[in-house]
């Protein structure tokens, strides 16, 4: 189970990689591209990568200090793509209620207004 500091990382590394090529991505960059609730340094990018890379979620061609040549692997990819359709699930759902809703009350409104008026 990924944390959410690893999530966002392993989020970030499927969108910055194409489907299945390498890319040389620095720590820098993943830090920037980060949600500002996270504060993190280069070492505990360092420390999630070597995590994802140990984990099967990522392959790391090589790394150097500050720089690494990497790609997600298909269990990591379908994992964002899960959570990604589980919320647009969710969010379906919501509208879907919703509409029902609205629709009960304008009906419900209508009828009293029409056994007002007649």
């Amino acid at each position: 189970m990924l944390d959410y500091f690893s999530k966002s990382v392993l989020a970030y590394l499927v969108r910055a990689c194409g489907e299945g090529s390498y890319k040389i991505i620095d720590t820098a960059e993943i830090m920037e591209n980060l949600p500002p609730k996270i504060r993190a340094n280069a070492e505990n990018v360092n420390e999630v990568v070597k995590h994802l890379e140990n984990s099967g979620y990522i392959s790391v061609k090589y790394s150097d200090s500050d720089q690494y040549c990497l790609t997600p692997r298909p269990f990591g990819r379908q994992i964002i793509e899960n959570e990604e359709n589980s919320k647009l699930k969710t969010k379906s759902t919501l509208n879907f209620v919703l509409c029902f809703v609205f629709a009960f009350f304008g009906a419900f409104l209508g009828t009293i207004l029409c056994n007002l008026v007649f």
